[in-house]
């Protein structure tokens, strides 16, 4: 009989929601997002965007949920194309037959 362990494989919870509110740089919005969604291999997530798309792929960062809502999104705005980077991934996600899914609220 073959044993697993948990890395063996990937188990998705629903939804997790991750406020944006007083977020003041990008570093706290990639520790909340780290935290809130519970990411594979942290230490080893880029904290960028083409890192997070590779994350949605399988690689380091992807979430341990299926849906993220990002509640007061617009709180990112002050952050140059941050808010328009995850707009943009948000419909490429919606795009894929099993994508992730990305709110924005």
């Amino acid at each position: 009989m073959t044993e697993f362990s948990d890395d063996d494989c990937v188990v998705l919870d629903e939804a997790v929601t991750i406020d944006c509110e007083g977020i003041t740089s990008t570093y706290e919005f990639w520790r909340r997002y780290v935290k809130g969604a519970d990411v594979y291999s942290p230490h080893i997530f880029g904290r960028n965007f083409i890192a997070l798309r590779d994350a949605f792929w399988g690689g380091p960062g992807m979430p341990r949920y299926r849906e993220i809502r990002f509640k007061n999104s617009q709180a990112l705005a002050p952050f140059e194309n941050f808010l328009g980077a995850l707009q943009t991934l948000a419909q490429e996600e919606a795009a894929k037959p099993a994508g992730f899914r990305l709110i924005l609220e």
